[in-house]
């Protein structure tokens, strides 16, 4: 998946950065939900499912990709987000999709938590590390193959000359 969510400090205040998934994970996530086929009509129910799609991952993506994942202009997107509250208290139907979305969310999202505490500069930091490591070890690993190959064309040409010598004393 992408970047985690971290915090920034700026001066006294923290502020929470979001954790924007891509464009391909939002429309992978979109065929899920919506079974392979968005409904575009203003068919309640589909409305309802639109919003509630929207309204889950609004934290994890732009009001631009969102509109563009559902087909719809961004502005759609911030109804949506303004009609969320309304709807989670008096309409069951959109409870049920946005808990469904939740659901969804949760296997597209990262939390903090699963990389121990560790921000982005410092998981940078490691891979760097890891990919130097693994280019040292793969330098070893050669080298240690040509000693091997050195060493079986050793043991040939001592057994060739074994084969020579005991080939001359018969003669």
């Amino acid at each position: 998946m992408t970047a985690t969510s971290q915090s920034v400090a700026d001066g006294n205040k923290i502020k929470f950065m979001k954790q924007h998934l891509s464009l391909p994970l939002l429309f992978e996530a979109k065929q899920i939900f919506f079974d392979g086929k968005i409904e575009k009509n203003r068919v309640r129910s589909n409305v309802l499912k639109r919003m509630a799609f929207c309204n889950a991952f609004n934290d994890y993506a732009t009001k631009i990709n969102m509109g563009a994942v559902i087909d719809k202009n961004h502005s759609t997107v911030i109804h949506y987000n303004k009609q969320h509250e309304w709807h989670s208290k008096y309409c069951n139907e959109y409870i049920e999709y946005y808990t469904v979305a939740e659901a969804l969310v949760s296997q597209y999202v990262t939390k903090e938590e699963d990389f121990g505490g560790l921000d982005k500069p410092v998981m940078v930091g490691i891979i760097r590390d890891l990919r130097h490591t693994l280019n040292v070890k793969q330098v070893e690993i050669s080298n240690l193959n040509q000693i091997i190959k050195d060493l079986r064309k050793q043991i040939k040409d001592a057994e060739d000359a074994k084969w020579n010598i005991k080939t001359y004393s018969v003669i």
